[in-house]
């Protein structure tokens, strides 16, 4: 008979734990983003007439090297019968069934893969089916990370059939001689919290609350300090192992309050952290109410007893003492400004939804917190929910005639004529707006319709610092007689070096020669 890898686990005294579990926090943040429950596998919806489950192969098992993916087939087993589900066109491996309606069932999954036409376990997850009622279908997912890998080991060398397939071995999962080395044990501890559920809880009720923590579907012994729980057991380095805690309203463990299941691997040692908002609770309803055995537990009402719900005043499916409106109903419990009174019934913040301090009455967007109520287009309805802005940049003229929509420009000056305003114009070919296009331009930065270069020396008039003929008279100042005065005769009757059209002390002033 084929060794399970149960034997590989010890139950180690938590209170031995203490100081390595100081050393592994550290790695706990690493956990929070790695860890996360999205890799759904499949999904289950059941109304009580009719129970469709779709399945796709958990994503470690694709991600295998060695796994063939078209060779995975599923195994479905529900109260004792067992079904052999072939993916369709899609890939998908369906089953449809029936099971009575507000009845309670196992779902246990075992994939294999088929390997020289021998089917070769690899791994198996099982989960309890609230199976619901047409007026009150029930859900159950599946996730890649709570698919146990290590009870199967063909070869009992104490690495799993996946472990081996994983790594690329092969058919070393026939082999006990490989890999050449026996696999090292190394730490797995676990840390958990009491659901959110029970934290306002009567304190008898929470000291009555029991937990068991499985790891791969061997229990672990917990050390409690008041809301809290940890313990360790020894796992294969590499390893996968799947850690799942599930709580129970006291010893007795009949009536489930909440549970959760988070797969890593071990690596070379690690810890596996359930924070209080981890655990699925609403799954659990055993009296099919409209509340869950934890929200009775908590309210102190008989979860057993569908004639013995917890008060609900507005009828809102909230239990008045968790219910932050007891008289208004509001489902969703929102709470703009965190004050424990839901809008629905605060008359503070219940005239101001948004919570952006203008009142509903004076919003121009009462669902979009806005406190500027900045409408660039003056239509009422405030730029934050204007789905229809005409006016983006506000500069008073339309998207659909504004040469530049996204940046104020109420003159709609284009210099260049290219239908794109200065303002936003990246390439703008006449920046001076003279009329010149730059690449003809003497002056590019400096308007000079005229262009005007008296010098001719290629920079015009209007930007030239060092300008040879100012008086433009066709005479360079080294020559001109009058360098400011425009004589292009250069006349001096007097001969006193000073040109007749500048000289103020004209000693000939009527030509003749004589002084």
């Amino acid at each position: 008979m084929k060794r399970l890898l149960y034997d590989r686990i010890r139950i180690i005294p938590a209170r031995r734990s203490l100081a390595l579990m100081v050393s592994m926090l550290a790695m706990i943040l690493f956990w929070l983003s790695a860890c996360s429950q999205s890799d759904e596998s499949g999904r289950i919806h059941s109304d009580g007439a009719q129970t469709n489950m779709s399945f796709t192969a958990p994503s470690n098992l694709l991600q295998a090297r060695a796994i063939v993916r078209e060779n995975l087939v599923l195994e479905v087993t529900i109260d004792q019968q067992t079904v052999e589900v072939q993916p369709n066109e899609n890939g998908l491996y369906v089953l449809n069934t029936t099971r009575p309606a507000n009845s309670f069932t196992t779902v246990s999954l075992v994939w294999y893969e088929l390997i020289d036409g021998e089917r070769v376990p690899m791994a198996r997850a099982s989960k309890r089916l609230n199976v619901g009622s047409v007026a009150s279908p029930a859900s159950l997912t599946f996730f890649s990370q709570e698919f146990l890998t290590s009870p199967y080991d063909d070869d009992e060398d104490g690495y799993s059939n996946y472990q081996e397939r994983r790594d690329g071995e092969g058919n070393a999962f026939k082999d006990p001689n490989v890999p050449d080395r026996p696999p090292l044990d190394v730490t797995l501890n676990v840390q958990l919290a009491l659901p959110s559920a029970l934290g306002d809880a009567p304190a008898e009720v929470r000291s009555a609350v029991d937990v068991q923590a499985l790891v791969d579907d061997r229990e672990i012994a917990l050390t409690r300090d008041n809301d809290t729980w940890s313990g360790m057991a020894i796992v294969t380095e590499n390893s996968e192992p799947v850690t799942t805690i599930t709580f129970f309203s006291d010893t007795r463990r009949s009536i489930f309050l909440g549970t959760q299941t988070i797969g890593k691997n071990a690596g070379g040692g690690t810890t596996v952290v359930f924070s209080a908002d981890a655990y699925d609770v609403d799954d659990y309803n055993d009296d099919g109410d409209d509340f869950s055995n934890i929200v009775e537990v908590a309210n102190g009402t008989n979860p057993r007893d569908s004639n013995d719900p917890p008060p609900d005043s507005d009828g809102d499916g909230v239990a008045d003492p968790q219910d932050n409106c007891v008289t208004i109903p509001n489902t969703d419990q929102a709470d703009v400004d965190s004050d424990g009174i839901g809008d629905a019934c605060d008359q503070v913040n219940g005239l101001d939804r948004d919570g952006d301090g203008v009142n509903n009455a004076e919003d121009n967007c009462p669902d979009n917190a806005n406190p500027s109520q900045s409408d660039v287009d003056n239509d009422g309805l405030g730029d934050v929910c204007d789905s229809l802005n005409d006016d983006r940049d506000g500069d008073g003229i339309n998207n659909t005639a504004d040469n530049c929509p996204d940046d104020a420009n109420p003159s709609q000056a284009d210099t260049d004529g290219d239908g794109t305003g200065d303002v936003c114009d990246l390439v703008n070919d006449d920046p001076d707006g003279d009329g010149v296009l730059n690449p003809e331009d003497n002056c590019p930065n400096t308007a000079n319709p005229s262009q005007a270069d008296t010098d001719g020396d290629g920079t015009g008039d209007a930007c030239d610092l060092v300008n040879d003929d100012p008086d433009g008279d066709g005479v360079l100042n080294p020559d001109d007689n009058c360098p400011d005065t425009a004589n292009p005769t250069q006349a001096d009757t007097d001969g006193d070096g000073t040109g007749d059209a500048c000289d103020l002390v004209n000693d000939d002033p009527d030509g003749d020669g004589v002084l």
